[in-house]
């Protein structure tokens, strides 16, 4: 009986000091993560509360976080036993209530890395004329009210608890047992705090699945602790390319090659989550891109077989695009300088919309991807200029750069980041204009993992891409008439439902060679302007000799700097498809450890 008793006695000091300060770790646990219980709360309303929902689950992971840090501040207030301490403890606990509250209901959103970089760079007046705005509004008001009530429990239970009576030893022991099984569960769940700690890079931090939708609903102590990391692995980062872009510019490290052309218009289009074998251009069934047909039929385009993203996140593959580095070489992409300053600083005129530019603030990937391409110091030496705002739909974008095009200048290197076919689908195109063409009817598909509600997504995937569509071909008749090429690809693929009962991006899963063939694959064309045709044959006959070849988007640096007549020491030909002399394929490796074509090699081998 004497281990038993021990046990007991252990499980008892354990529970001791909640069971003497209950009023307070309970006010703690809830103050600690509001936004996983106002998630749990929500869906429970919605009536899509479920156990198995992976947004109960991960919700209940962080509430479970941060009773562990309600715990070891109730053990503290417990041993120390100070009123000042507990009072003061309250009083920080219900500020930090306040101020989230106060962001989450005016801005719907958390605090983020992004919203602690814009209140760092927030100066007094800004401050003064941004409360004066906010502090009486529905959403301050509402804040307001939560705090109140949180702050008039806290008060009517401490009062009650100071009369309590005592209560049994089996029922003490009881409690205990079970505060011990949620601390322990509450510690092993922080193995994600300890994973996230310990990414060296903002790439290994985005590879990660705690932040992988953002924190959002993340306990406020680890959210805070997260803020303070990604700050710190983002500035060294964005230090370093930032200076190695500034150096290139500064030091005029590219130029117009002599014999450019007097007037000419490089368009780079990006595209987003455009699985390609959705695509009419690309064999899919339906036409869904019959503008991208049309051209081709034409002889004005030409569509590339082989080329393929190296991740399935646009933060890691983007930030590598606009870099001058190499994936495959190993060269890390903050270690190069970006290649637009190059444009700029060789005599082009430069302009970028991104139409992603403010978008998923939350998430980590969005933070990382924007900080870097609109840091202050890379924005002044790549960029003459930019959008301010998104859009609904990405034909707004197009429209608003057209109305802010400068023709002035003779040479232009025109940046498009498109919202594409991003999730929700069904939210990426205008409805009752013709692009809600397919419906779950129009899918003829009749895999057993397929039902009306996957069909009706496949549709609005179809009816996304068919809009991608005539949004290029809106880009293509604005250039038709002058000297000009467009380079069009996207940052990464998407599965919809393809091969089993999915859609999205995993990013999870072991990396099968089905999972690449949607979300790595990825459409790349290019398209030229009849002058443009007529006055370079040679690399238009380039061009076609180079659409089969085995390409990387993390390489398209060196195929514009050759596009746009670009002379610099960061141009590598054996990485530049249209120089057919001297490009040289490479092992392609997807997900830093994966060899892309050897993977596909059996896949195709199956499916002979």
């Amino acid at each position: 009986m004497k281990p038993l008793k021990r046990i007991l006695e252990c499980l008892a000091w354990v529970g001791r000091p909640v069971w003497r300060e209950l009023p307070f770790f309970l006010a703690a646990v809830a103050m600690l993560s509001p936004t996983a219980w106002y998630e749990i709360g929500k869906l429970t309303l919605n009536g899509q509360f479920s156990l198995e929902s992976y947004y109960v689950s991960r919700a209940a992971i962080f509430i479970n976080i941060a009773m562990v840090w309600a715990y070891v501040l109730t053990v503290v207030v417990y041993l120390i036993r100070r009123r000042w301490l507990k009072i003061a403890l309250y009083v920080l606990m219900l500020f930090n209530l306040l101020v989230g509250r106060f962001i989450f209901y005016n801005f719907n959103a958390v605090f983020s890395p992004q919203l602690a970089i814009i209140i760092g760079e927030t100066n007094p007046s800004e401050s003064k004329e941004f409360l004066g705005a906010y502090l009486g509004a529905d959403g301050s008001l509402h804040a307001y009210a939560i705090v109140l009530l949180v702050a008039g429990l806290i008060v009517l239970l401490e009062a009650l608890w100071r009369v309590r009576r005592s209560k049994p030893m089996w029922l003490k022991a009881a409690g205990s047992i079970a505060l011990a099984a949620l601390l322990v569960k509450g510690v092993s769940n922080m193995r994600y705090t300890v994973e996230m700690l310990g990414c060296d890079t903002m790439e290994e931090l985005e590879k990660t699945n705690y932040f992988d939708i953002g924190n959002w609903d993340v306990d406020e102590v680890s959210n805070y602790i997260y803020t303070a990391h990604t700050l710190n692995l983002t500035s060294q980062e964005i230090r370093n390319i930032a200076r190695l872009t500034c150096q290139a510019a500064q030091r005029h490290e590219a130029r117009l090659k002599p014999d450019a052309d007097s007037t000419f218009t490089l368009v780079l289009v990006v595209g987003e989550s455009y699985n390609k074998h959705h695509a009419s251009l690309y064999g899919y069934d339906l036409p869904t891109t019959p503008n991208m047909d049309r051209e081709q039929q034409a002889g004005n385009l030409v569509a590339f077989t082989d080329v393929i993203s190296p991740y399935n996140t646009t933060s890691v593959t983007l930030k590598n695009v606009f870099s001058c580095n190499s994936m495959n070489e190993g060269q890390p992409w903050y270690s190069y300088p970006m290649w637009p300053a190059l444009f700029k600083t060789a005599g082009y005129r430069v302009m970028m919309w991104d139409n992603q530019i403010g978008t998923f603030s939350t998430a980590t990937f969005s933070f990382s991807l924007n900080s870097v391409l609109f840091d202050k110091h890379v924005i002044e030496a790549s960029y003459d200029a930019l959008n301010s705002r998104n859009y609904d739909y990405d034909g707004d974008l197009i429209s608003d750069y057209f109305a802010h095009e400068s023709l002035q200048a003779p040479h232009q290197l025109v940046i498009l980041h498109l919202m594409g076919q991003h999730l929700e689908y069904a939210d990426r195109y205008p409805r009752g204009k013709g692009y809600d063409r397919w419906t779950a009817a129009d899918i003829k598909r009749n895999e057993p993992w397929l039902d009306k509600q996957g069909k009706t997504i496949i549709a609005n995937y179809a009816n996304a891409t068919l809009y991608n569509d005539a949004v290029m071909e809106r880009v293509f008749g604005h250039y038709r008439s002058r000297n000009a090429v467009v380079v069009y690809f996207s940052d990464h693929g998407e599965e919809v439902y393809d091969y089993r009962r999915y859609f999205g991006r995993d990013h999870n899963i072991s990396r099968s060679a089905q999972l690449l063939h949607n979300d790595n694959e990825i459409p790349f064309v290019v398209w030229f302007s009849p002058s443009y045709k007529a006055k370079h044959p040679g690399v238009v006959a380039r061009v076609q000799a180079a659409r089969n070849m085995p390409l990387v988007n993390d390489d398209v640096s060196n195929m514009l700097f050759d596009l746009g007549n670009i002379e610099t020491r960061h141009y590598t030909p054996t990485r530049n498809p249209l120089d057919l002399q001297h490009f040289k394929r490479v092992r392609r490796m997807v997900y830093g450890n994966i060899d892309y074509d050897k993977t596909m090699a059996g896949l195709k081998q199956q499916q002979k």
